[in-house]
């Protein structure tokens, strides 16, 4: 005998949850693509157009208000993965260093990040 009981949270969700076959499920699924940010919600992917808009733009001061207002900004998953590669991705260095500097990880996505900058030769 293994021993493992499932906590009730997961028996209750196996048991209650929403079906595959419910409307609620496929209006989910219809909502979970890139183009929906992988089912984010509506104020989630505000936030997430709004810090892609910042750095495309390479606007310094928005980014410093955005991150100072609500730091939560630079944990979002923007289409080009973190914060980080997303500016790497759209050479707004100086927005790269900034969010450096404010703690955010390297390695959210497994080194990517690291590897962006050596790929557009960005010195970190």
């Amino acid at each position: 005998e293994i021993g493992y009981r499932p906590s009730e949270a997961f028996l209750d969700a196996l048991s209650n949850g929403i079906s595959p076959e419910s409307d609620e499920y496929r209006a989910y699924l219809e909502k979970y693509d890139r183009r929906e940010f992988w089912g984010a919600s509506e104020e989630q992917k505000a936030k997430i157009e709004k810090m892609e808009s910042v750095i495309r733009n390479k606007d310094i001061s928005a980014f410093e208000e955005l991150i100072r207002n609500d730091e939560s900004y630079l944990d979002i998953v923007t289409n080009y993965g973190s914060v980080l590669n997303c500016a790497l991705k759209n050479n707004a260095e100086e927005i790269a260093l900034m969010s450096i500097d404010k703690g955010i990880s390297l390695t959210n996505f497994s080194g990517t990040e690291l590897l962006t900058a050596l790929e557009k030769k960005i010195s970190l």
